[in-house]
């Protein structure tokens, strides 16, 4: 017996039966002894109001040299989840990406939509999502390269980080720079009055916070010290009096 979260059974004949369903064995042979496990089995929505899957490329960020990170979005204008599991369906391919940092590819798309983060060093990449329209099967993609549109400022999401990332109003991009990057030992963080800061955090790609070891401060720089940390990316956030700046940093 299939139920849903409402205890309304499964009915494949209506297009209004997507959703997800308790999968409920019940045995009907007094000769056998049976062990019920229940499942679950979710139903895509289908039919002539259905909307397909919309994958967007919101913009890139360049990190450093030949390494960048793409915002990907999508739009589900469905009022469902909507399941498309990896595979030809659902694709990301490119020859650049940095598997190991990036975030999962979805599957599962919420109502409305929902976004992810890509790392690649700058070649074309593509998300392809197969999903019904009406009756029929389409496909959309959204493409990134090193040409793509750049984000503004530092919009650039993190999902996986929960940080502000706004920067002050009037800086200019070029007026904070973080070298060498990737870094190896130290760290230089130039920046006009940065050694007034009130705090500095240490976060690594997954939102964990480590301690910083040593920061020796100067005129308009800071020096930190990060030989200890294991290879990866973090961000450090400095906290100014009126202001926030998050930093990008490849530890090799």
């Amino acid at each position: 017996m299939l139920r849903d979260s409402d205890d309304a059974t499964y009915d494949p004949s209506s297009s209004s039966s997507a959703g997800t369903y308790t999968v409920t064995p019940e045995a009907y042979n007094s000769n056998y002894s049976f062990i019920a496990e229940t499942g679950v089995m979710h139903v895509n929505p289908y039919g002539p109001a259905t909307r397909a899957i919309k994958p967007v490329l919101n913009c890139i960020e360049r990190i450093s040299s030949n390494y960048y990170a793409a915002n990907f979005e999508y739009k589900n204008d469905n009022d469902v989840v909507v399941y498309i599991p990896l595979g030809d369906d659902n694709l990301l391919t490119g020859s650049g990406i940095d598997w190991t940092n990036s975030e999962a590819v979805p599957t599962w798309f919420e109502p409305g939509g929902g976004s992810f983060m890509v790392f690649f060093d700058g070649s074309e990449l593509s998300w392809t999502v197969n999903s019904r329209d009406g009756d029929q099967k389409v496909s959309n993609a959204a493409n990134a390269n090193s040409s793509s549109t750049k984000c503004k400022g530092n919009s650039l999401k993190a999902a996986t980080v929960s940080m502000d990332m706004e920067e002050e109003p009037g800086l200019d991009a070029d007026q904070l720079v973080a070298y060498p990057n990737p870094v190896a030992d130290k760290l230089y963080i130039s920046m006009k009055d940065i050694e007034y800061y009130k705090m500095i955090i240490l976060y690594d790609f997954a939102g964990r916070s480590h301690p910083l070891m040593s920061i020796d401060k100067g005129p308009d720089q800071l020096e930190i010290d990060m030989g200890h940390l294991a290879s990866g990316y973090y961000f450090i956030r400095i906290e100014m009096e009126d202001s926030t700046r998050v930093v990008p940093v490849i530890k090799q």
